[in-house]
C-alpha cells in the first residue's frame, strides 16, 4: 500500500530520479527491493562445490545490515577472496563434471591429506593462503591442473 511508502519518498527522492507520480515510485522502489534484497540461493550464497547455505546466508545478512548502517544502502561487494572461493569451487566441480577423478576418490584424498580443522576452514572460504596452498596441493595436481586451465578459459 502506497501509505507504507510516504515515509520513504524523501529517501527516494534524494538518492533517485523519481517520478512525482506514487504508482512510478512504488514500483521503482518493488524493483529495487527484487534486486537489492536477495539473500541464499537467490542472492548467490549458495556455495557450489558444498550446496552449503546456512552461515553463509547469516554472514550475507550482517553485511547487507552493515551496509545499511554505515551506507545507507544494502550494496554488499564481493571481494578477491569471493573470487577466489567461487574459482576454486568451478574447478572442482569441473573435475567431477568433466569425470576427471572419481569424486569418491577426490574426497577421500582430501579428508585423508588434510587436518579436519584447515579442510573445514577452506570449505568455510575461511582459511589463509598457506591453508588453501596446502589444501590444493593435497589434490592430485595434473587432474586440478587440468581442470583449472578448462575453467579459466571459459
Amino acid at each position: 500500500r502506497m501509505e507504507r511508502l510516504k515515509a520513504l519518498k524523501p529517501y527516494l527522492v534524494a538518492r533517485y530520479a523519481v517520478a512525482a507520480d506514487r504508482a512510478d515510485q512504488y514500483c521503482f522502489f518493488f524493483e529495487q527491493a527484487l534486486r537489492l534484497l536477495r539473500i541464499g540461493t537467490a542472492g548467490g550464497r549458495t556455495k557450489p562445490s558444498t550446496g552449503y547455505t546456512f552461515l553463509r546466508i547469516q554472514a550475507h545478512s550482517r553485511q547487507i545490515a552493515h551496509m545499511l548502517k554505515t551506507r545507507g544502502d544494502p550494496y554488499v561487494q564481493d571481494g578477491f577472496a569471493h573470487k577466489r572461493f567461487r574459482f576454486f569451487d568451478s574447478v572442482l566441480l569441473n573435475v567431477l563434471d568433466q569425470n576427471r577423478r572419481i569424486g569418491k576418490t577426490v574426497f577421500t584424498e582430501l579428508y585423508q591429506r588434510n587436518p579436519a580443522q584447515r579442510l573445514f576452514k577452506f570449505l568455510d572460504e575461511q582459511s589463509s593462503l598457506g591453508e588453501e596452498l596446502q589444501v590444493m596441493l593435497s589434490t592430485h595436481l595434473p587432474t586440478f591442473t587440468r581442470a583449472a586451465l578448462n575453467v579459466m578459459r571459459r
